[in-house]
């Protein structure tokens, strides 16, 4: 069959628009396949430039020993000079070494490292004993940087969430160098606190253990206290902090609706359950900005891990069960609601009160994480695998703080600092700070917060009376008690310095913030 004139013109058009898509598509692949061999090269010749640098560094100190030694041998100096060959071969760093130098007070090592210089040693035994990935480093051979300045500028980026730019002028260190290394150090440290006995993040497994959490939960400050005493078997509290993150992954598909908050940033969803000590015994890090935390409770299993017979305390977010204890909603809860001379007139209120007493640890002990660790405040933009990275880091350090100088006079006052600058970095941020305020007035306008409703009925009902009941315990038979003017001026004090506890809720970069 002939085809017509129409025919053949149409075929040869489409052959000819085949021929220039295959065209187009083959010069697509060799661009790219020219763009990564172009990638390639420069990260070798950047490589190659900086082992010059090191060999250079090396020959030159080689060189300046054997000088000594041939000096040495002239009987010029001291013989002992020879001895130095021997020795590991490392930069010295001014900042660094000026830290730890016994000629300057402590407060300027609290002040970038967040720990005494004794604290800081104890760390670097920690990490030489119980950590193969330390030594791993510390025994590769011609190390020009000693490891613990490395570990420094790397533990500089966390507490004060400054850039490795900035790590690298301080430290005097490449920032090629700083994020190349930044995961091992990393891993060092969680490999040697993570299965600490004194530090690590576990919730109490043994008799004694539990025992004695919940007799600290229980008990008042002074002996003979009895207004904590339905806290027992209570081991801890819970409360969920909402950490800046905007993922950075590969690929151009990548959701991040997922990750926004309703602030108005992008965020990850820390969950902690705190010691009395202000320690954390339990965390899940790495939920999307929108989970909610009872959603983050469910999908961890927590409450099946705690002993028998125990619960801890949480907000109204959480939902009331026997292994988790929530206020009663609609009804005055924080301390501020009773710190003007207001008294509960209410069991509900008299529970709300106590409840909040307590569950403020959780609060403090969030409050100081974010204090220690500017990332945790200013935000980070990376893989989520590194973020998990970090923040499990910054709790794992938190213990360690916490439990070697928490104590310190001169620790509080570094702490109060980072609060200072928090705020100095809140006005800086004008657009960020509209936006809360904005923010803000909506919340002012919302109703009380309903309470959550569980699928169980009956498990609910159970758990309502019997928080029910701890109320009218708390109250003392639906009537209050009289009390002296000393008891109610005593716990007005606590109450005060309860609500004046550090507590740093920071604005994030632009860079979180989405448009709509």
């Amino acid at each position: 069959m002939a085809l017509s004139r129409r025919a053949k013109r149409c075929m040869l058009v489409a052959v000819v628009l085949y021929q220039l898509q295959r065209m187009q598509q083959n010069a697509m692949v060799f661009h790219h396949v020219l763009f990564r061999q172009r990638q390639r090269r420069r990260a070798f010749w950047r490589r190659r430039q900086l082992q010059r640098r090191e060999d250079a560094l090396y020959i030159n100190q080689r060189q300046h020993l054997l000088m000594c030694t041939q000096v040495a041998a002239m009987g010029l100096l001291s013989p002992q000079i020879p001895r130095l060959l021997a020795q590991p071969k490392t930069v010295p760093n001014d900042f660094y070494r000026g830290l730890l130098s016994s000629a300057r007070s402590d407060a300027a090592c609290l002040e970038a490292l967040r720990m005494s210089p004794r604290v800081w040693f104890d760390l670097l035994g920690l990490l030489q004993e119980r950590s193969s990935t330390w030594r791993r480093i510390r025994s590769r051979p011609r190390v020009l940087i000693d490891p613990g300045c490395l570990l420094a500028a790397v533990l500089y980026t966390l507490f004060h969430g400054c850039s490795i730019n900035n790590t690298s002028r301080v430290f005097g260190i490449s920032k090629t160098h700083i994020n190349d290394m930044e995961q091992r150090f990393l891993l060092a440290v969680l490999e040697a606190l993570n299965d600490h006995p004194v530090y690590r993040i576990k919730l109490p497994e043994t008799d004694e253990e539990v025992l004695e959490e919940t007799t600290r939960w229980s008990s008042g400050r002074q002996p003979g206290d009895t207004r904590f005493s339905f806290l027992r078997g209570c081991i801890g509290a819970g409360d969920g902090v909402h950490i800046p993150f905007r993922p950075r992954e590969q690929g151009n598909h990548l959701n991040l609706v997922p990750w926004r908050y309703h602030k108005g940033y992008y965020s990850t969803n820390l969950l902690v359950i705190a010691n009395h000590n202000k320690t954390f015994s339990w965390t899940a890090v790495g939920a999307e900005g929108q989970c909610h935390d009872q959603q983050v409770i469910d999908n961890s299993d927590v409450l099946a891990q705690l002993p028998p017979r125990t619960f801890v305390l949480f907000d109204a977010g959480g939902t009331l069960s026997e292994r988790m204890l929530t206020p009663f909603c609609s009804t005055a809860y924080h301390l501020t609601d009773f710190a003007d001379g207001h008294m509960p007139r209410t069991p509900q209120e008299a529970f709300n009160l106590r409840h909040s007493s307590k569950r403020c640890r959780v609060e403090i002990a969030i409050g100081l994480l974010k204090a220690r660790f500017g990332i945790l405040r200013h935000g980070m933009i990376c893989s989520r695998r590194l973020m998990t990275l970090r923040i499990h880091v910054c709790t794992l350090l938190h213990n360690f703080i916490q439990l070697t100088c928490g104590k310190d006079d001169v620790y509080e006052q570094v702490v109060a600092k980072a609060v200072e600058d928090d705020k100095r970095f809140m006005e800086e941020q004008g657009h960020a700070y509209q936006k809360f305020a904005a923010w803000q007035q909506r919340q002012q306008h919302r109703g009380p917060k309903a309470a959550r409703t569980s699928s169980s009925t009956a498990a609910l009902t159970e758990a309502a009376r019997w928080r029910m009941g701890l109320a009218n315990q708390t109250f003392g038979e639906g009537h209050p008690a009289p009390r002296s003017a000393e008891e109610l001026a005593q716990e007005r004090e606590e109450l005060e310095e309860q609500v004046s506890a550090p507590r740093v809720e920071a604005i994030p970069k632009d860079a979180f913030f989405f448009t709509e």
